[in-house]
């Protein structure tokens, strides 16, 4: 794989070579805080229209992550400022305005949504297993201590 400028070059097995024309880092570092959710929800969507198909592009701004998966379904709630977000957007296809988003947040939360047909569907949370790991800690050490009683 080479890269140059804003695009990535690379050899398929049977030897064809492919470009794609991700924007890394789309409009780096802003600050979307006074947002609303709506408003994010719209830039997804012409961030995804704006690519080729197949592009891969990555966002790194600040919001709270949070506050927009919890009040996902109020358009006109207005986002708090917040450390940086790094989104991932992959699998676009602009003209079905389809896309899978990745949105990592400063403090280890990640979270997993995608885009088909122009809609935004509801981001789930992403639970690794190093938490898993700690919580079940948490919780046998509880169980203990109730049976110790």
């Amino acid at each position: 794989m080479w890269g140059g400028g804003n695009s990535l070059e690379f050899s398929t097995r049977d030897g064809k070579v492919l470009k794609v024309n991700g924007l890394l880092l789309e409009e780096p570092y802003k600050d979307y805080a006074g947002k609303t959710v709506g408003e994010i929800k719209s830039f997804l969507k012409e961030v995804v229209k704006k690519h080729k198909q197949g592009d891969i592009t990555v966002l790194v701004g600040s919001f709270s992550l949070g506050e927009f998966v919890y009040n996902f379904d109020n358009d006109n709630f207005v986002l708090s400022p917040s450390g940086i977000n790094t989104i991932v957007i992959s699998c676009i296809h602009s003209e079905l305005v389809w896309a899978h988003i990745i949105a990592h947040s400063y403090d280890k939360t990640t979270y997993h949504f995608y885009l088909r047909q122009g809609v935004l569907y509801r981001p789930d949370k992403i639970v690794w297993q190093s938490d898993l790991d700690t919580r079940l800690s948490s919780l046998e050490q509880r169980i203990s201590a109730l049976e110790s009683r």
